[in-house]
């Protein structure tokens, strides 16, 4: 099925709807998988662990100026906690051959981490302050009791494509504010979100649509699917 999707910038997504959602692994620039390079016992895992770390950091930095600028968009608390744990932790070398390789690379290395970690706390914060970090505890009664609903009614989804709580969560929460409160959108890199987002859009009738980071355009450039079923644009 070809689903052709639309370029769009971040921009213009939160002009078109009324709820934007972003995931961790699009908030750290699609590198969550690559930032525990430093484990490797060599040098080069710490260069490429460095350079995970700059598009992490500039991808952190995109967003926070979105938000600096007035173009708001929401996680979910257990998002925010993800991105808080990416933000912040440090990878340590436990072995003797890690200590070596690390010499002369790891004081940068942490160094990194340590803006990393306060300009990820900044963003928290200034999302905090407009009051865009959200669960089901701001929820009104019936949202909870929708939530509640979609969460039981899904579940097979979340065992389906393996999502993991956070993941899940994330996708309820989209269908909740798009049936409650207005059109939504979802940003994720995550294939697992990706696909179990698509099948729910195409069996419910719903105002939930899926944009995904698309770098090759640019750092502010999203593709938009639309459609029912399960893409194979990956």
């Amino acid at each position: 099925m070809d689903f052709s999707p639309t370029k769009t910038t971040f921009e213009e997504l939160i002009k078109r709807y009324d709820y934007t959602f972003v995931d961790a692994g699009a908030l750290n620039g699609d590198i969550s998988g690559d930032i525990h390079l430093a484990k490797q016992h060599s040098a080069d895992g710490v260069r490429n662990s460095q350079r995970a770390l700059e598009i992490h950091k500039e991808s952190i930095a995109f967003f926070l100026d979105m938000v600096d600028r007035g173009y708001n968009f929401y996680l979910t608390e257990r998002v925010k906690g993800e991105i808080r744990v990416a933000g912040g932790e440090i990878v340590l070398e436990s072995t003797k051959r890690g200590q070596r390789n690390l010499r002369g690379f790891g004081g940068e290395y942490y160094g990194k981490r340590r803006r990393l970690s306060r300009l990820t706390d900044r963003l928290i914060r200034e999302l905090e302050r407009r009051q865009t970090v959200v669960g089901p505890g701001s929820f009104t009664k019936p949202e909870v009791e929708l939530y509640k609903t979609l969460y039981s009614q899904c579940g097979y989804l979340r065992d389906k494509h393996n999502l993991s709580y956070t993941d899940f969560d994330l996708l309820i929460m989209g269908a909740v504010f798009s049936d409650q409160r207005g059109s939504t959108a979802v940003v994720s890199n995550d294939r697992g979100i990706f696909d179990a987002t698509m099948e729910y859009i195409g069996t419910t009738q719903t105002d939930l649509s899926l944009f995904c980071p698309y770098r090759r355009w640019g750092p502010n450039f999203f593709k938009n699917f639309v459609g029912d079923g399960k893409s194979n644009a990956f």
